[in-house]
């Protein structure tokens, strides 16, 4: 198990049900999602002084390696206080920055996102959840990680 510390503002929780990704599950406190091949498990611990802290489990790779694919997947190296000063120009916007601190925009792999989008046509998020998870069941390749199984997000090949 290793860990990140994420010396900006970060709210996994907020990051991960927003609506951006259809494919992340909560059990026991543990976040389970496949991101690009890797099947993470991942949770916030909490505020340190270097910032706050996330603990995840990942497979296939070695753990560093998805460290790294983690900081570029909750895009951790961009300065998310220029991000919200530039976007709150906008009241509206400026709002929800206030009312969401920590929310990341997801780097989504370009399919997976395109899928999502069609499936959001007259649906709510729950449904474009299942639609997806049930995709990647069929049709994608498994992985386990301490005890769980889920799948890859299937190519367009």
């Amino acid at each position: 198990m290793l860990e990140l510390t994420i010396d900006q503002p970060f709210d996994l929780a907020s990051s991960l049900e927003s609506g951006q990704a259809h494919r992340w599950k909560k059990v026991d406190g543990w976040y389970s999602g496949v991101v690009r091949g890797e099947f993470i498990q991942i949770r916030q611990k909490g505020q340190t002084p270097a910032g706050q802290t996330v603990e995840f489990r990942s497979g296939p790779s070695p753990e560093a390696e998805a460290a790294a694919m983690l900081r570029e997947y909750f895009r951790l190296d961009d300065n998310i206080e220029a991000i919200y000063l530039d976007i709150s120009r906008d009241a509206r916007v400026a709002e929800m920055v206030n009312k969401y601190p920590g929310l990341r925009i997801l780097r989504t792999e370009p399919w997976e996102c395109l899928v999502a989008f069609i499936c959001s046509a007259n649906n709510n998020i729950a449904r474009i959840h299942q639609l997806m998870e049930r995709m990647s069941d069929e049709f994608g390749d498994p992985l386990s990680l301490n005890g769980q199984t889920r799948h890859t997000f299937p190519s367009p090949a």
